[in-house]
This record gives C-alpha cells, sequence and structure tokens, in this order.
C-alpha cells in the first residue's frame, strides 16, 4: 500500500504513560519550548507526530513498528509501577532488563536521533558519490555503460550540490532501532550502580529527549565521541519525584536507593535542559527550570566536519584527474 493511500496516524515520540509521571491528577503537564512560552497540555497530547512510525513497505502492516514499539512499553511501564508505586528497589531482573530496554528504546527513536541518523546517512551518501572513479559512479547508479563521462560528472554535481539537504526516508530511521536496540538495551543493563534518586516534592522535570549522557572531559573537549555504551554515566528523569542515575559499563557497585533535596534537583534538571531537543515537560505548579539561561534549540545534532568531507572529496578528485564535482564555492 502506497503512502498515499494510508491514513495519517498518530505517534508518540516520547512514552505517554512516562509523561504522565510528571502530570498532575487530571493529567495536566506544562511544555516549555527551549525559545518559547510555557503552557499547559495534557500527557496524551503531547511529542505526538503523524506518521513517525508508520511503514510504507508491501506486505507489512502500516502499524507493524508502533506495534512492536508498544510490547516494549507495556512490559517498561509494569516495571515503573514496581518501582514508583509499590516501591520496589533494587529492581528485580525482569523490571532491570524492561527498564534498560525502554531507556535503550527513548535513547533511540526520538527526532534528535531521527535527524542524527539522517545526517550521518547524508554524509556517507556524499562521500560515497563525492569519492567514486566516474566509472564506479556510472555503476552504482545503474547508468548504461556507454553514459558518457561529461554526463556522469554533470550527474555527480548535481547530487553534491543537494547532499547536506537531501531528504532522508524516515525508514532509514526505523531500521536504526531495529539495528541498535538490542545492544543499547545491553549496554544499560549491564551499568552499575543504578542509583534511584528520591525527592521531596514536585521538584523534577523532563524533556522530548529522556535520556541524558553524562560527559567526562575528553568528550566534552571533543577529542572521543559519547555514547550510551561509552558515557560515564546516564540520567533518567523517572517522575516529578525521582530519577534515576546509572553507573558506568562493567561496575560492579550495589544499585542503591537515596533522598536527596533541591541543590541535588537542580543539578539533574540542568542536564536535562541542555540535552533536550526543543521542549521541556513538569508538573503545574512548579517550574525546575526556573533561574535556568535557556539553551538555543540545536541545529544540529552531529558534530560533522563538513569542510573536512569537501576535502576528501577535492582530494579524491585530483588524484584521479577530474573536477570535484562540489559547488564553486567549495572549490
Amino acid at each position: 500500500m502506497s503512502e498515499q493511500q494510508n491514513p495519517a496516524r498518530r505517534h508518540h515520540v516520547v512514552s505517554k504513560f512516562y509523561l504522565k509521571r510528571f502530570a498532575d491528577p487530571r493529567g495536566g503537564l506544562m511544555c516549555r519550548p527551549l525559545d518559547g512560552t510555557a503552557h499547559l497540555k495534557t500527557a496524551g497530547n503531547l511529542t505526538v507526530h503523524e506518521d513517525f512510525y508508520t511503514v510504507y513497505r508491501d506486505g507489512v502492516e502500516p502499524d507493524a513498528f508502533e506495534s512492536w514499539l508498544r510490547n516494549f512499553e507495556t512490559e517498561a511501564g509494569k516495571a515503573f509501577a514496581a518501582i514508583l508505586r509499590d516501591g520496589e528497589w533494587p529492581p528485580t531482573r525482569e523490571h532491570r532488563l524492561a527498564m534498560s530496554a525502554w531507556i535503550g528504546l527513548q535513547f533511540l527513536r526520538g527526532k534528535n536521533k531521527r535527524r542524527s541518523v539522517a545526517e550521518m546517512h547524508r554524509s556517507l551518501a556524499k562521500l560515497e558519490v563525492g569519492m567514486a572513479t566516474t566509472d564506479q559512479l556510472r555503476e552504482n547508479l545503474g547508468l548504461p555503460e556507454d553514459t558518457p563521462d561529461d554526463q556522469v560528472e554533470r550527474t555527480r554535481a548535481e547530487m553534491l550540490a543537494t547532499a547536506d539537504t537531501q531528504p532522508v526516508d524516515h525508514h532509514v530511521h526505523l531500521a536504526s532501532i531495529e539495528d541498535v536496540l538490542e545492544p543499547a538495551t545491553q549496554a544499560v543493563f549491564d551499568r552499575r550502580p543504578w542509583v534511584l534518586i528520591d525527592f521531596p516534592s514536585n521538584a523534577i522535570g523532563t524533556s522530548d529527549t529522556p535520556v541524558t549522557l553524562i560527559r567526562d572531559d575528553a568528550a566534552t573537549a571533543g577529542i572521543r565521541g559519547v555514547g550510551i555504551a561509552t558515557a560515564p554515566e546516564l540520567y533518567v528523569p523517572l517522575s516529578a519525584r525521582a530519577g534515576l542515575s546509572i553507573g558506568r559499563v562493567g561496575g560492579t557497585d550495589q544499585d542503591v536507593r537515596v533522598s536527596r533535596g533541591t541543590d541535588f534537583a537542580r543539578r539533574l534538571n540542568q542536564y536535562t535542559l541542555h540535552t533536550a531537543f526543543k521542549e521541556l515537560y513538569y508538573h503545574p505548579g512548579t517550574d525546575p527550570f526556573t533561574g535556568f539561561d535557556m539553551p538555543t534549540p540545536r541545529q544540529q545534532e552531529m558534530r560533522i566536519l563538513h569542510e573536512q568531507i569537501n576535502e576528501w572529496i577535492e582530494s579524491a578528485a585530483r588524484s584521479q584527474g577530474r573536477a570535484s564535482g562540489l559547488p564553486p564555492s567549495h572549490d
């Protein structure tokens, strides 16, 4: 069935059951855009995006991916209830696994991750087009063998002119979630310790990017990257009154539960603030982010050195004795 034949579907980019943990009993939740004014909404209407997970493939149900995600959400909901409602701590192995899968999924599923996947996809595609020989590009594009070289090079130039803004099929993001979810889940599950942090009031907020990767000095300085398996620590807000700090992969310390005050809550809220993609969420009647300077919404997710990519393409072109194909401003 084609995309045009499918009715639009509403998908939550952040778990609806999770957002309710920050709402008042009637479901009200404050939504504060990084570049706007806070306003009251319901958890059911937040982070909704049409057709975000819809599958447009012959022989596959359009809601197949959403149904797959729902299984993880169901198990995570049970774990959240056991921990936050029933006081279970440390979590059972079953609940720890469910929470690990949910954390891995929240790290991978959002708009920020979709944008980073698209950025990487564009960069790799640009390199492939820009560095191929004329014969390789002719073959890669499926052009007839007798296509003149100058026509192949015109096609290269046209492709490179739009390479940095080319739309990326959202199925690339869905495939990346399927590919990475299992190792991401394992990376979270293997971390020690898990520290559940309780707060006496509604002191904790969350965002449209709930999982924070706590950087070390090397990552902050740009010496190396940071990911869910390499960050020294993870932080995840769990409710308006609880947060979860997750230690390093391969750690041996025991899981603990602690209580902390307002100053510690502000530290955690600052992590959330600077990880947010575009929006913050918190319990009505409070403002965990008051007094903080709002960051400017990010325009890109990955530290892609476009100048370096262009230099590689130009170098490959020189070694092959042809023009780079890059727009004139880059030559």
